[in-house]
């Protein structure tokens, strides 16, 4: 999907913003299929796709655990060598060129990793929406641009968030349980909107 995403929005012009509708265009289509595949399913596999589309923070098996840790680990740590580099890209194409470092090479890498990484987590947990624009945006503010420090803290404040949001609402609506993708579109939603407009 990222491949597609990033091949439509070089058409016209490689932005944040044509990245942003491009996104929003394809992921409009892939939710058409979903809601496909939920109609033709059956009762008990139409239960399986509503719980994984509204996953919560839920108990996951060790072997699975140990899966995630074997793809996910390597990838981070790799993407934190590439951090020093991910500061200088962050200055534009133009600056990244004079000092030697491939810009295109390095933003696609960047999107294979993220790509991994997203992905690999969503087919366990689910679509657990806005964490990785929220987050990481808060969190810029705090800890400054630097990727080096930027990266471990969205990584440890994305699962600091998410035990937040998985624990107030399951405290504030006990028995019922919202599940924890519920209350992350909640927040997250206002906040895009508000990027939108901010910018």
């Amino acid at each position: 999907m990222i491949a597609l995403v990033t091949a439509l929005g070089h058409l016209r012009k490689f932005s944040s913003f044509t990245l942003l509708l491009t996104g929003i265009a394809v992921n409009g289509i892939c939710t058409s299929l979903i809601l496909l595949l939920h109609s033709l399913a059956g009762i008990t596999k139409s239960f399986q796709i509503t719980h994984w589309l509204m996953r919560g923070v839920d108990a996951i098996e060790f072997p699975v655990l140990g899966v995630l840790a074997l793809v996910l680990a390597p990838v981070f740590v790799w993407m934190l060598r590439l951090s020093r580099v991910l500061n200088v890209i962050s200055y534009g194409e133009t600056w990244a060129a004079g000092r030697g470092v491939d810009f295109k090479r390095v933003t696609w890498q960047g999107f294979a990793a993220g790509a991994l990484i997203v992905g690999t987590t969503t087919a366990v947990t689910g679509p657990i929406a806005f964490v990785g624009l929220l987050v990481p945006h808060l969190l810029r503010r705090i800890v400054g641009p630097d990727y080096r420090v930027l990266m471990p803290a969205s990584l440890f404040g994305g699962g600091a968030f998410l035990v937040i949001c998985d624990t107030i609402p399951r405290s504030a609506f006990a028995p019922m349980e919202i599940p924890v993708g519920v209350t992350t579109a909640l927040l997250g939603g206002p906040f895009f909107v508000w990027l939108l407009w901010s910018r």
